[in-house]
Parts: structure tokens; sequence; C-alpha cells
């Protein structure tokens, strides 16, 4: 077995399951909407907030006294999880305090994304990018049945604990500094388009990160019917806006075409960006990280937000890197595509849409009128 820099180990039956955890995600467009897990896996994912064991967690804390050496204190199951992992926070009697995040509820493949999340916050950290540091990445399974992780905790709290619960109301400075640090980000250099090739950093120093595609077209546009009629068959749209909505892509062609490569973060959030309320602290969660056109990152950030809360985060944004001149179409047209791979996630797993606030899939008919005001009709 072969030991790699960041505590893992592969096997040769390792390999084999790493070239098909990459052969599955050169066929996604996003891994929440598109990956092949049963429905019995999705339940688990559902039912798991109150379904954390004692078992886990004494293998938790198992898992810390091998590799720290030392007990730690407390081993507490948290609240805010992935979509297909746990996360516990460990505390140290000297208060020192870590994440653990596990694979527990749905490992039935050996989770490879922990090695894209332990590649880009070495990278991050190495351009000054405020983000976690990951110590151990382990996949063996030999202490225990699942994969899992061990991270520095994220100073300061999710943004999302700094919006108004009405308006979403975030101070622009917040939102200036995020899009000042989301630039530092987009300048991190990447070859080919789409999902992050795992074979291209595992094992290498300063390796390069590559999409596993060829084009940033094949991309945007892999599996954007199997969308739409999705969202055909639950009623997000009708069809003549499912006939708008290729064509509005069959004519953007072009556009795909003409896009740079450098690293985005591929689920970019407030929810997964920390702050103490002055100052972003840690931008998480890089597992879904991709290669391509910036503004596909600002696109699916702005799916989060209101359009007011732009403003501000392109101001700062713009003082460190340059945005593109079409970029209103651009951003509307990814806003578009996103919003439909959203909806499908939302009803794949069932998420109730907000109180208070519209339909999430009415997003969908946003993108559509915004590209029409920009001559997309």
């Amino acid at each position: 077995m072969n030991t790699y820099s960041l505590g893992y180990r592969f096997s040769g039956v390792m390999v084999q399951e790493l070239e098909e955890f990459c052969r599955r995600r050169q066929w996604t467009f996003y891994p929440k909407t598109d990956l092949n897990v049963s429905d019995e896996e999705v339940s688990s994912c559902l039912l798991r907030k109150e379904k954390e064991t004692e078992y886990n967690r004494q293998t938790i804390i198992d898992i810390c006294s091998s590799f720290f050496g030392r007990g730690p204190l407390t081993v507490i199951p948290l609240r805010r999880k992935g979509t297909f992992h746990s996360l516990y926070r460990i505390v140290f009697p000297d208060a020192e305090r870590y994440i653990a995040r596990a694979n527990i509820l749905v490992h039935s493949s050996r989770a490879f994304e922990f090695l894209v999340d332990g590649w880009v916050t070495k990278v991050l950290n190495q351009k000054g990018v405020p983000t976690v540091a990951v110590y151990r990445v382990d996949l063996s399974r030999e202490i225990c049945p699942f994969d899992y992780e061990i991270l520095s905790e994220a100073p300061g709290k999710p943004l999302t604990a700094f919006e108004d619960k009405n308006t979403q109301y975030i101070d622009p400075q917040l939102l200036s500094e995020l899009g000042r640090i989301v630039a530092k980000i987009h300048d991190i250099e990447m070859d080919g388009f789409g999902l992050l090739d795992v074979r291209s950093v595992v094992g290498q120093q300063n390796a390069r990160g590559k999409g596993l595609l060829q084009t940033w077209k094949e991309y945007i546009l892999f599996n954007l019917n199997e969308h739409i009629k999705t969202c055909l068959d639950i009623g997000a749209i009708n069809r003549q806006e499912g006939a708008r909505i290729a064509e509005v892509f069959d004519r953007a062609s072009w556009i795909l075409e003409d896009a740079p490569s450098c690293l985005l973060h591929g689920d970019l959030g407030n929810h997964n960006v920390f702050s103490d309320g002055e100052r972003i602290t840690a931008v998480i969660d890089w597992e879904d990280c991709l290669c391509g056109d910036p503004v596909f990152d600002i696109a699916f950030w702005g799916t989060f937000c209101r359009d007011y809360m732009l403003d501000p985060f392109l101001q700062g944004y713009r003082a460190v890197r340059l945005l593109p001149k079409d970029f209103d179409t651009r951003y509307w047209l990814y806003y578009l595509r996103i919003a439909l791979s959203k909806t499908v996630h939302r009803y794949r797993f069932r998420y109730p849409d907000r109180p208070g606030r519209p339909p999430a899939s009415l997003r969908i008919q946003k993108g559509l009128e915004r590209l029409k005001s920009l001559g997309w009709s």
C-alpha cells in the first residue's frame, strides 16, 4: 500500500474504485442533483439528523485517539451537515478544537471527495485565502468502516447567521470582502473543465488541478435535457418555458466555447462562508469544486441571494479581478442553468420551500426573464 501526504492510503482495489469515482463524476453536472444513489440512501440522508448513535461517537473518539495520540474531552455531533456527511466537533482539554467529517450513513462508495477538500484547502492556504486546514484524510477503513477527514474548525459563524431573517440583509462591507476573496480564488488557474479530476492531484506535490472534461460547453450542457424534463414533469416549468430554455442554450453555444478555466467553489453560498461579523474568516466545503468560467461561481452564489446583494459583492470582486464585458449575459445564463439543477436537487431530496419566501423553482422563470431583457427572448 502507498501512503500519501494527507495520511490516506491507496490499495489496488482503491485505485480501481477511484477510476470508477472519476468516471461517474465525468458524467455529472452537479453531484447533489446527478449523483447515482438509491432512494434508500436518499431517505437515509433525510432521516439522519436524529440518528447519530453512541457507537458512531465512540468511533470518532477512537479515531482521535489514534491520530492525535490522546483522547478528546468531548465529541459532539453537529446539526450542520453536508448532504451525505456527518460532522462532529472535537474538543480537547486544552481547548483545541477540530472537526471530523465522515460518510457514516452513505458509505457504499468511498469518499474520494475528501481528497478534493484536502488538496484545495492546501492550495488556498498557500495563496492566503481564508479557509480551514485538513490534517488527515483516511479512506482505508482500517480503523472504522467509513471514511473520514479531520479539519481545523472554521472561526466565527456561517455568513447566514449575519443575515436579517426577513430581508437577507448583510453588511455590504462583508459582501464586498467576500467578493475580493472569491476573486482571489478565481486567480488560481486550472486545466480542463468540469469537476476536478482527483487523479490529477492525488499524492503529488504542487500539482495543478485538472477538470474531467475537455470543454466548458460540454460541462454546462451535460444533463440539461434531463433537468428540463424533470422540471416539466414536476410542474416547475411549462412546455413553452422548456422550449425557450433549450433554445437559449442552443443560441449560447458560442459563449460557452469561450471560457477560461480557473478554480471555482462549485457550491458557493453564504452557508459555506464563515465570518466573525467584521471579516470573512473561512470559505469551506470544497468537495464539489470545478474548473471553469468564474462567472459561474458568482451566479451560483447569486441563486442563494437577493439581487441587491450582488452590487457590493461585485465592487469587492472588481477591486481584485476584471469581469468580462458580457458578464450580464453569462451571469443570467448560468443562473438559469443552476436554477434548473437546484430545482431537480430540491425535488429529489424533498426539500421544502422556506416559509415566507417564494418557491425556489421561480428562479428558473427569473433567469428566463432577465435573459429576455438582454435580448435572449
